[in-house]
């Protein structure tokens, strides 16, 4: 004889189903407030990347301002800069003219005095200044070596004087010849040529008096002097003086 209890068929019903499928309100209030929780965070962390990309991107255009703004200001400072330098530049051209300007209103005199020379083939010395007068520091004329150095840039008066003696006619028929060149720079050139001839008479004298002046532009340190070739000269005068 089989024997068994049957259950009723919405307690088996409720035996087959599985344990998950049993949900409280605790359960479910909980899994409520994580998900709650899941979403909040989720949102968060959505809220602060976009802060974060915003911030991000503000500094970016801030620095590209930044970038533009220091550019401007330095091709201003350089186009200052350049700007400065031309007038510099202007005011020492200024200055420059001012100076030779100052220079050209500065007069520069020189005269020297030899009593007798005839020292062949060198330059004409002197025996004493009869004339200094220079603003300048450098350059003058030095009665050692004969020769003047030009302290500035200008046109210069150059004049030369002298007395050819025939020494008391030693000998009849006796012809002294004088030979002499203005020399620039220890070179002859063909305006600065003198040339006299003296004839003598025995017992007696016979005496010829010449020179030349002529205009000279002379480089600030040009030399100008006279060179004797030949002759015997006496009562020398040699001087130089600026016209402009």
């Amino acid at each position: 004889i089989e024997c068994y209890t049957k259950m009723p068929t919405k307690e088996k019903d409720l035996l087959l189903r599985p344990e998950s499928q049993f949900v409280t309100k605790e359960s479910f209030r909980e899994e409520l407030d994580l998900l709650k929780n899941n979403f909040q965070f989720v949102r968060s962390q959505t809220f602060n990347k976009r802060l974060c990309i915003l911030g991000l991107g503000s500094f970016i255009v801030l620095c590209l301002i930044a970038q533009v703004v220091l550019g401007v200001f330095l091709y201003k400072t350089q186009e200052n800069v350049e700007s400065m330098k031309m007038s510099n530049g202007n005011i020492k051209e200024k200055l420059t003219e001012m100076k030779n300007m100052m220079n050209k209103t500065k007069s520069v005199s020189f005269c020297a005095y030899q009593s007798s020379y005839n020292t062949k083939s060198s330059t004409v010395t002197y025996d004493e200044l009869t004339v200094q007068s220079s603003p300048f520091s450098s350059g003058g004329l030095d009665i050692a070596t004969g020769k003047f150095t030009s302290p500035t840039s200008r046109v210069f008066a150059v004049s030369f004087f002298f007395s050819a003696d025939n020494n008391n006619g030693d000998t009849a028929e006796t012809a002294i010849e004088t030979d002499l060149y203005i020399q620039k720079n220890d070179e002859n050139f063909s305006e600065g040529g003198m040339f006299t001839t003296v004839f003598s008479s025995k017992s007696a004298h016979d005496d010829d008096s010449s020179g030349k002046s002529l205009l000279l532009y002379l480089e600030m340190g040009n030399q100008v002097s006279v060179f004797m070739k030949d002759g015997d000269i006496q009562f020398v005068s040699f001087c130089v003086y600026s016209i402009g």
